[in-house]
């Protein structure tokens, strides 16, 4: 039986793209380095990388040397690599026969001119997300996401509900509902309204709801030089004061992407007092309610964001417990949507704070989703012992409640 699995590989530069850090790094690494060298020492043998390096094949001098000979110049070294990399991965999911059940996220950051900023291109990243089996080739979400959303997003896709609330929010259910025809290259944004992002650098911050985005430059930082916002939007042309209004889209409400027409060269922040107004506001209650002093966060947003936002699963019925023996029970409850749902139990009510260091502490999930009445059984319990429960409903809310029940006596 295969086991879930989660990999991440982070490239060290991820500028040019390369292992190594740097096109001039990736040179050295070529030319003065041989396959046996690695940060952690160096190995007794070649690497054998199917795809890449291979035995009686391409030893892993040729391919190094390949690199050179593919390249156009060493700035081509780093893409090279990485692409090879990439392939090499994807090579050893299908060789396994699990490349159609894995969802493929590549994530790169840039090196433009206002990098650590609060500007566009100092906050947009490309992301792209190859899943065989679930979203067909050239489908585009033109929908705002951050990188906190990743987080929720796969976890949902492996049927996995997280112990604790996140703050990133899924699109999983964006991208399967928009999905009928899976020939077709749909165009997908959030199916609940585009949320507001919230983006901060230093002691700068910005918001960003629809077309319009809003920074607030701290001012201290600007007489202490500080703001590397302030300093690097003035050098590159871009509209910089303590506080700016861009709107993001063209003519026709699409986020504009022409590289001669910079939306942020232009502060709106005078002529659309009502927008400036709004996301000012939206902004100020994302900073309160992320207050270290506060301990639940709450979304923060447009109105109609938040009025769009769908209803979540929950416990309806509360739950019975059946069938109890001595080693064993049968959790019945309901909920009011379809969706999967988890049991967290413990011999003792403060296994409940899900800890994971607990060993006591153990889960049992619902194998369907499609029904609203649950059935959950526990095993391998402990007879004559009390054993405390709450359940979680995924994609919703936990039983606020914790409930008890004792096991027969042998």
């Amino acid at each position: 039986e295969r086991c879930a699995f989660c990999i991440i590989l982070n490239s060290r530069d991820a500028h040019t793209l390369a292992v190594p850090h740097g096109a001039n790094s990736i040179d050295m690494a070529l030319s003065d380095f041989s396959c046996r060298d690695t940060p952690q020492g160096r190995l007794a043998f070649d690497p054998v990388i199917p795809g890449m390096v291979e035995d009686g094949d391409t030893d892993c001098d040729s391919y190094r040397n390949s690199i050179k000979r593919r390249a156009d110049s060493a700035d081509d070294y780093g893409p090279i690599w990485l692409d090879d990399s990439v392939g090499a991965l994807l090579q050893a999911l299908e060789d396994n026969g699990i490349l159609d059940n894995t969802i493929f996220v590549f994530q790169e950051d840039h090196g433009q001119e206002t990098k650590n900023t609060l500007y566009e291109t100092g906050l947009r990243i490309p992301q792209f997300v190859y899943s065989p089996g679930t979203i067909p080739e050239s489908t585009l979400f033109v929908g705002p996401v951050s990188t906190i959303d990743v987080g929720p997003t796969m976890l949902e896709f492996a049927g996995i509900m997280p112990s604790y609330d996140m703050d990133g929010r899924s699109w999983k259910a964006s991208v399967t509902d928009a999905i009928i025809d899976k020939s077709a290259h749909p165009i997908i944004t959030w199916s609940g309204g585009d949320p507001c992002i919230f983006f901060d650098n230093e002691r700068d911050r910005s918001v960003r709801c629809g077309c319009y985005k809003y920074i607030l430059i701290d001012e201290d930082s600007i007489d202490e030089f500080t703001s590397t916002t302030y300093q690097r939007g003035g050098r590159q042309g871009l509209a910089s004061d303590v506080e700016v209004l861009f709107n993001l889209c063209d003519e026709f409400g699409k986020y504009a992407t022409d590289p001669n027409d910079n939306k942020e060269a232009v502060n709106l922040i005078d002529t659309s007092p009502t927008e400036a107004t709004e996301l000012k506001e939206i902004l100020q209650c994302h900073i309160d309610r992320t207050a270290p002093s506060v301990n639940e966060y709450r979304f923060c947003g447009m109105e109609e964001t938040k009025e769009a936002e769908p209803e979540k699963p929950k416990v309806i019925q509360a739950p019975a417990v059946t069938d109890i023996t001595n080693t064993s029970a049968v959790i019945l409850f309901q909920t009011s949507m379809a969706a999967k749902a988890r049991i967290m139990y413990s011999p003792t009510r403060r296994g409940l704070r899900r800890r994971r260091n607990r060993k006591s502490t153990r889960y049992v999930r619902t194998r369907a989703s499609n029904d609203f009445a649950k059935t959950i059984k526990l095993v391998n319990l402990k007879p004559g012992r009390k054993y405390w429960y709450r359940i979680f409903v995924q994609g919703g809310e936990r039983s606020k409640r914790k409930r008890s029940f004792t096991t027969l006596r042998n």
